[in-house]
């Protein structure tokens, strides 16, 4: 078993992540170069995420935005 922090490029925690085990195409076991592996694409993952909260933060504030010009009107 293998668990990683999703860390952005600022050191905040985005989440965390677990492998259990490999497929059955033969050895279960996770190796060294697995987590080599999954220690790699951790920050990508914590910046994927980073990207989609504020993504959702500014749609959420354009679309209370565009709600508040409606009512002004």
């Amino acid at each position: 078993m293998v668990v990683g922090a999703l860390v952005d490029y600022k050191g905040n925690v985005r989440g965390v992540i677990h492998f259990v085990n490999k497929d059955d195409l033969g050895d279960k076991a996770i190796t060294d170069e697995d987590r080599q592996n999954i220690e790699g694409v951790l920050p990508t993952l914590g910046e994927v995420i980073r990207c989609a909260d504020e993504s959702s933060e500014l749609s959420q504030i354009c679309c209370c935005n565009q709600l508040t010009i409606l009512i002004s009107l």
